[in-house]
């Protein structure tokens, strides 16, 4: 499902923001230029074996995610925002690498 909804859809996003593209357009930039330092906590928290301090970041990455055009970033987030929070250790690799891995998408997908 989520491999056909592009990593930053402006049109999703403004209808977030009563379909405000502007605004739309302002809070991407705001969530890129934040992207890189929400990754850093994450990586973080899942190499230091910290699910308390995993699910804090996610939550915070969750909350940005909220009202900006990136709705597969969202999911992912939220997976495994759900996942730290409910110590299913049996599911934080995949749904880590998965962030991760859409974190990237979101940073190198060209957007202006």
């Amino acid at each position: 499902m989520t491999e056909k909804i592009t990593p930053i859809d402006l049109e999703f996003g403004a209808k977030l923001v009563s379909n405000d593209k502007a605004m739309a357009k302002e809070l991407i930039t705001m969530l890129l230029a934040a992207l890189p330092e929400h990754k850093k906590e994450i990586i973080a928290a899942y190499e230091s074996n910290n699910l308390e301090a995993l699910a804090k970041a996610t939550h915070k990455l969750h909350g940005a995610t909220c009202y900006t055009g990136t709705p597969r970033l969202k999911i992912s987030v939220a997976e495994l925002e759900l996942a730290a929070k409910h110590h299913e250790t049996d599911r934080l690799k995949t749904l880590y690498e998965n962030l991760i891995q859409e974190i990237e998408l979101v940073l190198n997908y060209p957007f202006q």
